[in-house]
């Protein structure tokens, strides 16, 4: 990671209220609590940037009806 990049994600930690993550092999589920619309969207930039992991606004998507039910 370059320094900018570690500076965002520095930030970024220090914004989010709440991270649950569960590993099983290769494959992890981060779920990352937020209500920023600017962390989501840099969350979405990241997402591409990383592969193999998945990254969900979880609030905004349950606010849509885009989720009803969370099952790890």
């Amino acid at each position: 990671m370059s320094f900018g990049e570690i500076s965002s994600a520095t930030e970024l930690l220090k914004r989010i209220r709440a991270i649950a993550a569960k590993g099983y092999g290769l494959i992890t589920f981060i779920i990352i609590h937020s209500d920023s619309e600017e962390i989501a969207e840099w969350l979405m930039t990241m997402e591409n940037v990383l592969g193999g992991i998945v990254v969900a606004n979880i609030e905004a998507d349950i606010m849509k009806k885009k989720i009803t039910g969370i099952s790890i």
